[in-house]
């Protein structure tokens, strides 16, 4: 759902690993959130 390049680790280099990496943040982010509420 949020780690869009996450989850495939096709061995690809794509220009995908900056979504990735802000995906996790976005992810970390939301797991807060829904640990707080």
């Amino acid at each position: 759902m949020i780690g869009l390049g996450f989850e495939r680790k096709d061995g690809v280099s794509r220009p995908d690993a900056r979504f990735q990496d802000i995906g996790m943040i976005f992810a970390y982010i939301l797991l807060m959130e829904t640990l707080y509420f």
